[in-house]
């Protein structure tokens, strides 16, 4: 499997989705950290390859390590603050 793994926070929503939606055709799935979310956005729930956790604490950026992959996914370590 191909897979984005992703960290973020509220500030950064707006260009989360622009950062979704230039890579979601080109990964199987997108594994989102939403550090400091009380709920998952519902713009997220449009996109069938996603799945997004709210993490107990603030994971930093480091909530991209948060999803063990397989031993033969591919792992996109990507970030929202650079496109």
């Amino acid at each position: 499997m191909i897979r984005a793994h992703l960290a973020t926070f509220p500030p950064r929503k707006e260009i989360m989705l622009e950062t979704i939606h230039s890579i979601y055709n080109q990964v199987d799935k997108i594994f989102i950290v939403l550090n400091e979310y009380d709920v998952v956005p519902q713009e997220l729930t449009t996109f069938g390859n996603i799945e997004a956790v709210i993490p107990d604490y603030d994971q930093k950026d480091t909530g991209k390590f948060f999803f063990p992959p397989a031993d033969d996914d591919v792992v996109f370590s990507i970030d929202d603050d650079i496109i």
